[in-house]
């Protein structure tokens, strides 16, 4: 008797996000599997947040690392054919891609902060669009925009609620380090904010990368 095989398109339905709570259960369990990307932001979560303003950069240097690894174990996997980019290569890419980004996102907050919120939600996926897609920066843009047209109601949510529990997690070890939330300049210099903030990003981080991942993966 012939092996059933399932309908064709079957593996890609089962593949697709279905919304923000689909893929934020996805999310948990890529992160919770991806314990080598957790190993990661052990050092990147008090890196990023002894370095100030530079912290940003490391930052966005484990999201990268973290977004391919992620990628690498997912079905689509990463892009890696005899003439694709390297991972240091891919990071200094996804980097100019992010700032890009973030550029069109400042543009769109200055002029009305809904077209802001809206690029952020449609160029979210710039850096997975990069690390597992090798795209170039500008190439990057237009593939995260493309996978994001018609979801960026479920980009919004999951990054959101990513969002969330990292400013829960800062704010509870803050005010059990110090009593206090009151965000003053002397506070934000003190070595409990700092404490806080690598506490926030140690479970953001990969939590971020995670939906990063689910996402441009899910979105296609």
């Amino acid at each position: 008797m012939a092996e059933a095989t399932p309908p064709t398109g079957a593996a890609d339905r089962d593949r697709r996000v279905d919304g923000a709570v689909d893929a934020l259960r996805r999310t948990v369990l890529a992160a919770r599997d991806a314990y080598e990307v957790v190993l990661l932001f052990v050092i990147v979560a008090p890196l990023s947040a002894v370095l100030g303003s530079a912290g940003g950069i490391m930052q966005a240097l484990g999201t990268g690392v973290g977004v391919y690894l992620i990628g690498a174990d997912g079905p689509g996997s990463v892009e890696r054919g005899s003439s694709s980019n390297s991972l240091g290569v891919r990071l200094v890419l996804a980097i100019l891609a992010a700032f890009v980004a973030g550029l069109v996102i400042v543009v769109g907050l200055l002029l009305l902060v809904l077209p802001g919120l809206y690029a952020f939600a449609r160029l979210y996926l710039v850096i997975p669009a990069v690390m597992i897609g090798d795209d170039g920066p500008l190439e990057a843009l237009g593939s995260s925009w493309d996978r994001t047209g018609g979801d960026a109601l479920t980009v919004a949510g999951v990054a959101l609620a990513v969002f969330a529990v990292t400013a829960v997690i800062q704010l509870v070890l803050l005010f059990a380090l110090t009593g206090s939330v009151n965000l003053t300049p002397e506070l934000v210099r003190t070595t409990e904010f700092t404490i806080a903030e690598a506490g926030g990003t140690l479970i953001g981080g990969p939590l971020g990368a995670a939906a990063m991942a689910v996402l441009y993966d899910g979105l296609e």
